[in-house]
C-alpha cells in the first residue's frame, strides 16, 4: 500500500518531529504468554491494522506518501522476571522519538514475570488515536 498522506496526517507528523505526539497503553494478562504467541498475534494485527505498520516518505516535490512497503516488524522489548513498576517503564517507552522515515508506528515492551504480563503499546498519534488504539489492543489480546 502507498498512498499520499492527508493534510492532517502532514500536520501530525511535521509536529511529531518536533516533540512527543505519542502515547501509551498498558495492559495486564494474567496467564502464560510466550513470545512465540504474541509475535504470532502480532503478525496478525499488522495485516488487519496496515497503518501501524507503515513509514513516511517524502518527496524532493515536498509531497509526502505512506507506504507498508519496506517497514520492519514491530519493535518488542521483552524483560523476563520483572520486578519494577510497570509505570516507570511506560515512561521509558514513550521517550524516543518514532523514526517516521523507517516504520512502524507501534512499539512493544512486554514486562514478564511469572505468570504476570504487562504489555506496554506505544502509539505514534499521527496514525491512531486513542479509541482506534484500544480496538487495536482488543483485536491483538483475541489473537
Amino acid at each position: 500500500m502507498k498512498r499520499e498522506t492527508s493534510a492532517y496526517e502532514r500536520v501530525m507528523f511535521h509536529y511529531s518531529n518536533k516533540g512527543p505526539m505519542f502515547f501509551a497503553f498498558r495492559m495486564n494478562i494474567h496467564g502464560e504468554l510466550t513470545e512465540q504467541a504474541l509475535r504470532s498475534a502480532l503478525g496478525k494485527i499488522r495485516t488487519k491494522y496496515p497503518l501501524s505498520a507503515v513509514r513516511v516518505e517524502k518527496l524532493a516535490d515536498k509531497r509526502q506518501f505512506i507506504t507498508t512497503d519496506d517497514v520492519p516488524e514491530y519493535p518488542l522489548v521483552i524483560k523476563n522476571n520483572f520486578s519494577g513498576l510497570w509505570s516507570d517503564e511506560v515512561i521509558s517507552a514513550l521517550q524516543p522519538p518514532f523514526e517516521n522515515e523507517k516504520g512502524p508506528m507501534v512499539r512493544f515492551v512486554l514486562l514478564k514475570n511469572g505468570l504476570n504480563n504487562d504489555l506496554i503499546a506505544v502509539f505514534q498519534h499521527a496514525v491512531v488515536d486513542g479509541v482506534g488504539a484500544l480496538i487495536f489492543l482488543e483485536d491483538l489480546v483475541t489473537f
